[in-house]
């Protein structure tokens, strides 16, 4: 009996981990769900400006308009000590050449609300952006559209690869206090750009996390700058990342559960 509970217990656990990871998920923008051809606005709980587009045959969603932005309307909420993160995958279009001058390019991270203004100023709003720069166009991770030393840099812009931020943020016990980081990959080279590490928030994000909830966004920034022969940017995949600490008691749950419930089998087959 005593085990029999243990293992309702565990039932029990397990389902409520899951109904509080229920916000894990990966977005590929697939057809179906997504409608292929359609404005990414009103999809699958996303809000985004008109040029965001689900591309034909799904997979995929891109804009070929600056400062364009996308939202996630999902809220994220945290307690000090927790951490959220997420990663966004994406690559360019167009036919790249040297630009002029440095490129604003792509943009991740939390806004404050859902509403549909990009965010193009240098500030402490918790995103990252990526500005290719420099005599090679080698590509950085900037936070605020300021360089954040030690940082390693990625090779210049390649059309035909994909590149990956990663974000995370712990809350702090204040918005100073409160560190978010950021890794810049090219997932086709395997190629690594490093962490980018920053502390301290607007309060209005820190707010937004203690309260009604802060959302995901992307953006395009200005990619076509100075001749780079760039047309714009595609989005292949946004994944929202439970704690580790969270899959780690669903699977010793589950690895209980699964024991008690193959000793039970066994019992029953051998009466």
């Amino acid at each position: 009996m005593k085990k029999e509970k243990l293992a309702n217990a565990s039932l029990i656990v397990v389902a409520t981990l899951l109904s509080q990871t229920v916000s894990a998920q990966t977005i590929d923008f697939n057809s179906p769900p997504f409608t292929a051809g359609a404005g990414l606005n009103g999809q699958q709980n996303w809000l985004a400006e008109s040029s965001w587009n689900v591309d034909v045959g799904g997979g995929s969603v891109s804009t070929d308009t600056n400062a364009e932005i996308a939202v996630l309307n999902t809220p994220v909420t945290l307690a000090v000590g927790e951490t959220f993160s997420y990663y966004v995958e994406f690559r360019y279009t167009g036919t790249y050449a040297v630009p002029t001058g440095n490129l604003s390019l792509f943009q991740t991270g939390l806004n404050d609300s859902t509403g549909l203004v990009a965010n193009t100023a240098a500030n402490t709003d918790a995103h990252f952006n990526v500005q290719a720069f420099g005599t090679n166009q080698d590509q950085r991770l900037l936070v605020g559209f300021t360089n954040i030393s030690g940082d390693n840099n990625l090779d210049p812009i390649d059309t035909n690869h994909t590149y990956r931020i990663e974000y995370e943020i712990t809350l702090g016990i204040d918005a100073a206090s409160t560190n978010y980081v950021g890794r810049f990959d090219n997932i086709s080279t395997g190629q690594d750009g490093g962490d980018s590490n920053f502390s301290g928030i607007d309060t209005s994000i820190y707010d937004a996390l203690t309260g009604s909830g802060a959302y995901v966004y992307f953006q395009s920034l200005n990619p076509a700058a100075n001749a780079s022969g760039l047309t714009g940017v595609e989005v292949g995949r946004v994944a929202i990342i439970p704690e580790p600490k969270v899959y780690s008691l669903i699977v010793a749950a589950g690895a209980f559960l699964f024991v008690h419930l193959r000793k039970k089998q066994s019992r029953k087959t051998s009466c």
